[in-house]
């Protein structure tokens, strides 16, 4: 690390070199000798004392870094993955509830209605897909959605395609219909929908639904893994050691777990009367 000297502390430096230089060529007085001496010493003590305040906030300032990216993964929270919204569908389509697919379609139509189109290229990758399947009940499914989503509709298609994509079990296909879900429910926050899937699923008593329904609400391992990647460079054992457990339900309480990311950064920065960041 290199050091750098302030400006005025070095100027005050010259004359003490230079009657230090002097007195070995001279009579210089002893005391003015020692005088020089203290003087030199005391520059140097402040220099070590300004070289430690600088190595700490350096240190401050690095930790800190890494706890706002904690805090902001966490205040933006985990996206839904397609994948996770394909199985919740194929279980409400096999859940014989009609009122519960009645009400998903309903919630998938309005999605569906604020699109223009799917993308072009989309809709090629989705045809390959189920040409390279071969699977006839998926063909026509998806048929029917490209067709009714070309005219604003499908809901009801949407979750016919879920239910048979899952029942291939195609990887490929399951990707691209995958794509297609997060192109629907792409203008739809994480949050907003996943609370939305769950006001109208969460009275269904079909196991199946139950537990994709649960999946729809838990992070991704990825997810996790950044958060506590960026918990442990913070290097705060209380936060790095509690997390995931303190902050994911039902152990664990997000609000919580956030504020106490937040009350480190403060303390870290020393902006304890600040607002939330």
């Amino acid at each position: 690390m290199k050091i750098h000297i302030p400006f005025l502390l070095a100027i005050s430096l010259i004359p003490l070199l230079l009657l230090g230089l002097a007195g070995c060529n001279s009579g210089v007085p002893q005391e003015e000798l020692d005088a020089a001496n203290a003087q030199l010493e005391s520059v140097n003590a402040q220099l070590e004392t300004e070289q430690a305040k600088t190595a700490e906030l350096e240190s401050r300032l690095t930790q800190a870094a890494h706890l706002e990216t904690a805090r902001g993964l966490l205040a933006d929270g985990w996206g839904i993955s397609g994948s996770q919204v394909l199985a919740f569908l194929a279980a409400v389509q096999d859940s014989g509830d009609p009122e519960l697919k009645t009400a998903m379609g309903e919630l998938l139509q309005g999605f569906i209605s604020s699109l223009d189109s799917l993308p072009p290229e989309l809709v090629g990758q989705t045809l390959a897909a189920v040409q390279g399947a071969g699977d006839l009940q998926v063909a026509d499914t998806v048929q029917a959605l490209l067709f009714a989503v070309a005219q604003g509709r499908g809901g009801p298609e949407l979750l016919a395609v879920a239910q048979a994509v899952h029942l291939a079990g195609n990887e490929p296909l399951e990707q691209v219909i995958s794509s297609i879900l997060a192109e629907v429910l792409g203008q739809q926050g994480s949050a907003d929908l996943a609370q939305s899937i769950s006001d109208l699923a969460s009275t269904s008593t079909d196991p199946a639904v139950v537990q994709t329904l649960q999946k729809l609400g838990e992070p991704s391992e990825e997810f996790i893994q950044q958060v506590q990647e960026q918990l442990d460079a913070a290097g705060v054992t209380a936060l790095q050691d509690g997390f995931p457990k303190t902050y994911l339900p039902p152990e664990g309480d997000p609000a919580t777990f956030y504020a106490s990311v937040v009350e480190q950064l403060r303390q870290i920065l020393e902006l304890s009367g600040m607002g939330t960041p």
